[in-house]
């Protein structure tokens, strides 16, 4: 503890809330929960930010898009995501979610790898303070493996390994 007692930063931002987070660096963490996407976020004594995700949500995955990290990712702190979408629309209209119901669309697959809820990121490989990568699993039954180097924090991260 500094001092004069801990200190204490807040990032605001529009995403779903996070359940779990793990530190890669002194000055980096991985945090992911309701959002579907792990999000990187670096900081330190002035404050804290969010640098963006380590999914790549541009495409679904069955479409064939890629997955090697940033890409042309959207921007951190949307309420855009697929999953909040596909709620909001069926909470504002008052109707199902289920196939076909109202007009629906039945095709509810995310722009994410991960399909629900991130429930578990933990240190994979590398060093107590160093972390090379993570792990990453949820409600939709997947271990996804993450590179995140700290070079990544300028915009660059790894390939990933669904496991």
């Amino acid at each position: 503890m500094h001092p004069s007692g801990p200190t204490i930063f807040t990032i605001k931002n529009n995403s779903l809330p996070y359940v779990t987070l793990t530190w890669t660096s002194e000055d980096a963490l991985v945090a992911a929960g309701h959002d579907c996407q792990p999000m990187l976020f670096s900081g330190g004594p002035s404050g804290w930010q969010a640098n963006g995700s380590l999914d790549d949500t541009t495409a679904p995955k069955s479409s064939g898009g890629t997955r090697s990290g940033f890409g042309g990712a959207s921007a951190v702190g949307r309420l855009n995501s697929a999953a909040f979408n596909t709620f909001r629309n069926a909470d504002t209209r008052g109707l199902p979610q289920s196939p076909g119901a109202g007009g629906i669309s039945t095709n509810t697959e995310l722009f994410t790898v991960h399909q629900n809820t991130i429930t578990s990121v933990r240190p994979y490989d590398g060093a107590r303070g160093s972390v090379t990568r993570v792990s990453t699993s949820g409600v939709d039954g997947k271990l996804v493996i993450w590179d995140v180097s700290t070079v990544g924090l300028s915009g660059k991260i790894g390939n990933l390994r669904l496991s």
